[in-house]
């Protein structure tokens, strides 16, 4: 299912796609008993009206469209309604703070990324996009492409909901490296 083909659907059609056939299968990637599968056993698709998931859908598109730091805007948001920020000593790092660090590190496939306070896994993102851009070859061998999406990059966070974005942002981009 992808954005372009989800956001235009019928507001009854989208929530059943989402709570009965997405968020399901969300919450069972990488098999019983993987470190993702344990970081979403507990999750609940909390959105039960259609017509509120249509808006909600309506808002990141228009956040999507305006070229801004989408994930990063949507982070900022939910940090400020879970009354996290500050207290659990969350704050976004700015993108190109991140940018600037992964460009001096120049990771390869060759490393393994760790970022044990990983939020909404920006460092990790713009870590594998690097990769992405510089070693888009190799990532067509399928060893390789097994490697990037399996064994390079980890990341933690103490914060259970933060974790859980992190683990969505990483899903989505590393499962799909060529979709930057």
């Amino acid at each position: 299912m992808r954005w372009h083909n989800f956001k235009d659907m019928e507001s009854a059609k989208m929530l059943n796609r989402v709570r009965n056939d997405a968020f399901i299968f969300l919450r069972h990637i990488g098999g019983e008993g993987s470190a993702y599968s344990q970081t979403m056993e507990d999750t609940v698709f909390q959105i039960t009206n259609a017509r509120l998931l249509s808006r909600v859908v309506e808002g990141i598109e228009e956040l999507a469209s305006d070229g801004a730091d989408m994930m990063g805007d949507i982070y900022d948001y939910m940090l400020g309604k879970m009354a996290a920020s500050g207290t659990n000593g969350q704050f976004r790092t700015p993108r190109h703070i991140i940018r600037m660090m992964v460009e001096l590190m120049r990771p390869t496939l060759d490393d393994i990324i760790c970022d044990p306070a990983m939020g909404s896994a920006g460092f990790i993102m713009e870590a594998a996009k690097y990769i992405a851009e510089h070693q888009g070859d190799e990532l067509l061998n399928i060893d390789n492409r097994n490697r990037y999406r399996s064994e390079i990059f980890y990341g933690s966070d103490s914060d259970a909901s933060m974790m859980r974005i992190g683990c969505m942002k990483v899903l989505y981009f590393i499962v799909c490296p060529f979709e930057f």
